[in-house]
């Protein structure tokens, strides 16, 4: 299944770039396509050399947050806008030209020169904290499960009542903050088994902390929806591979 990541080019810093949350130092900068530079949209602009790393040294958090996006349009699940963002050294200059730019932001935006930065778009809609639903109504159940069955799906435990990492808005949940899905493969095989098996080191499965194992848990949701695109997915990537081996075998 062939699917493109667009590269858009970091072009101006935003008056206040430093989020209050996120352990990865993201900042908030204009960004835009090199054919169309003057349509600036801010992004959350994750850095390459902040984001987990796996021991040959490659950019494991950047590869989850791409994977899990292309899954979410897949299964058609909220997801904001995200994109490869360039850092050119055009971009660097300005920066450094600017004396109101703190030194630790120079160091981030100077390491991270023409690397794989990972940006997502800010959202600006009339959202709200998922915390705040206090009763779900049917539609956001629906939503719910379907998050929960995608986090399942790509080993994310990093969606929780202390870190939501999504948005509400009427009755969906737009997701984002996926760089430490997958992580199971930064371990030994013998953590890979445990952990495959849904359990904390306390013993609960780590689907126990999902900010909605508590809504969920004593209701029947069958997961029509999501079960249903899982066969898709899996059909969508044998008939591609069929292709593939065709053509190369003619080729």
């Amino acid at each position: 299944m062939a699917v493109n990541t667009p590269t858009l080019f970091a072009l101006r810093m935003s008056e206040e770039p430093e989020l209050a949350e996120g352990t990865t130092s993201p900042l908030t900068i204009a960004c835009a396509p090199i054919d169309a530079i003057t349509e600036t949209r801010d992004f959350v602009v994750k850095f390459n050399t902040k984001l987990a790393y796996s021991k040959n040294g490659f950019a494991f958090g950047i590869a989850s947050e791409i994977i899990c996006g292309h899954l979410a349009e897949f299964f058609q699940l909220p997801n904001p806008e995200f994109a490869f963002i360039e850092i050119s050294n055009a971009f660097k200059a300005s920066i450094a030209a600017n004396t109101r730019i703190p030194a630790h932001i120079l160091e981030i935006i100077n390491q991270n020169v023409h690397a794989n930065n990972f940006g997502s778009q800010i959202i600006e809609l009339d959202t709200t904290s998922p915390l705040s639903i206090q009763i779900y109504n049917p539609a956001q159940l629906e939503a719910a499960s379907n998050v929960f069955a995608f986090d399942a799906l790509i080993f994310n435990a990093d969606r929780t009542l202390q870190a939501p990492n999504m948005w509400a808005i009427d009755d969906e949940f737009i997701m984002y903050d996926h760089e430490k899905a997958f992580n199971f493969l930064l371990s030994n095989q013998d953590q890979i088994e445990e952990r495959f098996e849904f359990r904390t080191p306390t013993g609960t499965s780590f689907m126990h902390e999902h900010i909605f194992y508590p809504v969920l848990r004593k209701r029947d949701i069958p997961f029509n929806f999501f079960i249903g695109g899982v066969r898709h997915l899996v059909q969508r990537m044998k008939d591609n591979s069929f292709v593939c081996k065709t053509q190369n075998t003619c080729a």
